[in-house]
């Protein structure tokens, strides 16, 4: 029996990245604006579709399964540019984006069809980081009937993890992502171990900035990291529950009052030299807090939106 090559449209940076991390990188076929990794990633070396029928044996590729050497379909298109755009701006198209129930980010219709995906991976946790869910669920009732959509909807870190068992597991190769579960978890507690070493008397307090203009801080798994790297957050958490919540709005008055022993600027999706630009026009904002005062104001790389990306951050805090 002929097994259908693995086809994978990835509609996040994020399960982008898994995938590559899972051995994945032959399968994908359409990815978003947002995956820059540029021509020395693995996702542009080899892109014969791997053929997986779920025995994952020896991790190996069906060398009779070829596919176009082009790399990845584009499959997304965004209205917001945030080359040239403030934060300011940012923030208001984003506010209305969603007042209008407008997604801000279209999808190419005709590559979605093109690159002929077996599985989509998409989200909906949140309505301004993604194509919307309704868009992908309507174009693949449309035109791509038999295609699968996996929408994955992490909030602490422990989810964000099994979405590494999950992906793999719809894509045929669960034991890759037991697999990768298993280093991210040693890999995590390799930092735990050595901050628990800390001669410190308490915890260092950390607020990690997702945005300036309007101040956001991070919200969800941000804080489950932080507290892995041996910090705690310098804003409240619900006390019931999971212990995570969104990112919320801030005014810069609360932000003095929490009073971080240190600030961690990592304005989503923009690049360090934009998140130290961008602080550099905050200064004045900036400069009445303490951590300010201690040299301990941090800008971190947000645009590859990248899970490993954070916990080395967290590692460095």
């Amino acid at each position: 029996m002929t097994t259908k090559p693995l086809r994978i449209a990835s509609l996040l940076p994020s399960t982008t990245d898994i995938c590559i991390s899972l051995g994945l990188q032959r399968c994908i076929v359409g990815i978003t604006h947002e995956c820059d990794f540029g021509s020395s990633h693995p996702l542009y070396n080899s892109l014969s579709p791997l053929v997986v029928d779920g025995s994952d044996k020896n991790n190996t590729c069906n060398d009779n399964e070829t596919s176009s050497s082009l790399p990845p379909l584009t499959l997304t298109v965004s209205q917001i540019d945030p080359h040239i755009q403030s934060q300011a701006a940012i923030d208001a198209a984003v506010k209305s984006s969603v007042h209008n129930g407008i997604s801000l980010y279209n999808l190419n219709d005709t590559a979605l069809t093109d690159c002929n995906p077996t599985i989509i991976l998409t989200q909906s946790l949140c309505d301004v980081c993604a194509v919307a869910k309704d868009a992908v669920d309507s174009e693949v009732a449309c035109n791509l009937p038999k295609c699968k959509v996996l929408s994955l909807e992490p909030e602490t870190l422990d989810e964000v993890v099994d979405t590494f068992i999950t992906v793999a597991d719809a894509c045929g190769v669960k034991e890759r992502g037991i697999e990768l579960s298993k280093q991210f978890w040693h890999d995590t507690n390799q930092i735990l171990q050595a901050t628990s070493l800390s001669k410190k008397d308490k915890k260092p307090k950390v607020l990690f900035m997702e945005w300036l203009n309007p101040p956001f801080d991070a919200g969800h798994w941000i804080t489950d990291m932080l507290e892995y790297a041996g910090c705690s957050s310098a804003l409240p958490l619900p006390s019931e529950g999971k212990g995570t919540r969104k990112s919320i709005q801030l005014d810069w008055q609360q932000i003095y009052d929490s009073d971080p022993d240190v600030v961690i600027i990592g304005c989503c999706g923009f690049d360090m030299i934009r998140n130290e630009d961008d602080a550099r026009a905050a200064v004045k904002q900036l400069e009445p807090l303490r951590a300010f005062q201690t040299n301990d104001i941090y800008m971190h790389l947000m645009a590859t939106y990248t899970l490993l990306d954070q916990v080395q951050v967290s590692e460095k805090v």
